[in-house]
């Protein structure tokens, strides 16, 4: 069945499947982020703040580790659709040049 479809459309589906994937990686940054807001803002109003300023800080070094990981695969992620796009953008090259020599070698044949 992918037989069928062009390398050029299943490499534009590889790309939007990237993008889609980054989208999702910064939705679960911007999550982290709100989760870090919130525990912080816990920590700023609770009577007991240095007590549970230790329990917290153990989630939030894990909040920013997490958030170090997404930044991370975010950015190669990015590296991974420029690649693509890169290749996207050789092979129509390509196929041009190809479908050329096969319409002067058809003409050829034709004579």
């Amino acid at each position: 069945m992918l037989s069928k479809v062009s390398i050029k459309i299943r490499l534009s589906v590889a790309f939007a499947l990237l993008v889609g994937l980054s989208a999702i990686l910064g939705s679960v940054a911007f999550q982290s982020v709100d989760t870090l807001a919130t525990v912080t803002g816990r920590l700023y109003k609770h009577p007991f703040t240095v007590t549970n300023a230790l329990a917290a800080a153990n989630g939030t070094q894990q909040v920013t580790a997490a958030i170090g990981n997404v930044a991370r695969a975010m950015d190669e992620t990015g590296r991974n659709a420029t690649d693509v796009l890169s290749g996207v953008e050789a092979l129509g090259r390509q196929a041009n040049m190809l479908d050329r020599k096969i319409d002067g070698f058809l003409q050829k044949i034709r004579v």
